[in-house]
C-alpha cells in the first residue's frame, strides 16, 4: 500500500494532466493490484546516481534495457515507475522517470524473493530487453528522475523507520510472552538467568 501510494504520489505531483487521467484514477479504484517504484539494481542499490538501466531515444519513444531488482509487487503492478539513464554522461542529472504499464513487451518478471519476512508482498527482479514506452510514458520531464526517486523516497523513509519500530516493539513483546510462559527446569525462563549486574554509579565531579 506505501510503495502503491508513493507511486500515485509521484504522478499526482509531476504528471502531466493527461498522465493523472491514465493512471490516478485505476490506482485510486484499485482497478491496479499495485503500482511498483523501480529504482534499485544489481550494482547501485538504491544509489539511484550509480543506476546502469538506459533508455535510449527511438521514433516516437524510448528502449529500456536494464535490470531492477528488489522490486515491491513489480509482478502485480498495473503501472512501474522506472528510473533509467538518459544521458549516461551527465550523472544523476542525466536520470529520467518513466511510467511502464504492465505486459509492455520487453518488460518481464524475474526471481522472486524468498524472504524472511514481509510476505504480505511480493519482491521481484524487473528485466527490461528493448521494451520501448512512448514519449508519453515520461514523468516530469527529462532529466528529473533523480529529483522524483529523492522525493518519492523522502517519504518512504518515514514509512520504514515506522514499520522497523512497529516490528521491533511486536518482536520485544513476543519474546517477553515466550520467556514468562516456557518453563526449563520448573522456572520460566525469564526468572532461569541471573540479572545482570548494576553499573557503578560515578560520583559527579
Amino acid at each position: 500500500v506505501s510503495v502503491t501510494n508513493m507511486v500515485a504520489d509521484m504522478i499526482f505531483k509531476f504528471g502531466t494532466p493527461a498522465q493523472h487521467e491514465r493512471w490516478l484514477g485505476p490506482i485510486a479504484r484499485g482497478v491496479f493490484p499495485a503500482a511498483a517504484f523501480a529504482l534499485s539494481e544489481p550494482s547501485a542499490g538504491s544509489d539511484a546516481g550509480s543506476l546502469r538501466t538506459r533508455a535510449t531515444k527511438v521514433d516516437g519513444g524510448w528502449q529500456l534495457d536494464g535490470q531492477k531488482l528488489w522490486i515491491t509487487s513489480g509482478d502485480r503492478a498495473g503501472v512501474t515507475l522506472v528510473m533509467a539513464k538518459t544521458d549516461p554522461a551527465a550523472g544523476a542529472r542525466g536520470i529520467t522517470a518513466f511510467l511502464v504499464p504492465a505486459g509492455t513487451p520487453g518488460f518481464d518478471i524475474g526471481r522472486h524473493e524468498e524472504k524472511l519476512g514481509l510476505r504480505g508482498s511480493s519482491t521481484v527482479s524487473l528485466p527490461f530487453q528493448g521494451c520501448v514506452v512512448p514519449d508519453e510514458a515520461v514523468l516530469g520531464g527529462l532529466g528529473m528522475g533523480f529529483t522524483i526517486a529523492m522525493t518519492a523516497l523522502d517519504g518512504g523513509r518515514c514509512t520504514i523507520g515506522a514499520q522497523a519500530l512497529g516490528m521491533g516493539y511486536r518482536s520485544l513483546a513476543a519474546a517477553a510472552k515466550h520467556l514468562k510462559s516456557r518453563a526449563a527446569v520448573d522456572k520460566a525462563l525469564g526468572r532461569t538467568q541471573p540479572a545482570p549486574p548494576r553499573p557503578a554509579l560515578r560520583k559527579a565531579v
